[in-house]
């Protein structure tokens, strides 16, 4: 069941090129990024450590609601419906902000992308 992502653009270039060189989709890619970094992924999401989460939304600690953000490219990730289910678990255990969040921090980290640009995703 195919699904849009929102990546900022490095993350979704990488994603292209992984799955290139790879043979790989998109969705293979992605799986493979989240269990790649599982184990780090609170960690990868809120790197400075968070707040909220639990009466409030979770949040970087230091991050502002109004930063720029990176500019954003929508890229289609094919997955079993079973797999949405997981990612949307995983995004609620770590409190990321949407899928796209989680499945981005996942990928900058598993290709080594350095997006510049702090981000506060949709």
């Amino acid at each position: 069941m195919p699904s849009t992502v929102h990546l900022a653009v490095d993350i979704a270039e990488g994603l292209a090129r992984e799955s290139k060189r790879t043979g790989r989709t998109h969705g293979e890619v992605v799986i493979t990024a989240i269990e790649d970094v599982h184990a780090d992924l609170e960690k990868l999401l809120f790197p400075g450590g968070k707040i909220g989460g639990g009466l409030f939304r979770a949040r970087g600690v230091g991050s502002k609601p109004l930063e720029r953000k990176a500019e954003k490219k929508g890229v289609t990730v094919g997955l079993y419906s079973d797999d949405w289910v997981i990612i949307d678990q995983l995004k609620d255990e770590f409190k990321a902000r949407s899928r796209s969040h989680l499945i981005g921090t996942a990928l900058k980290a598993h290709l080594g992308t350095e997006d510049t640009t702090r981000t506060e995703s949709d």
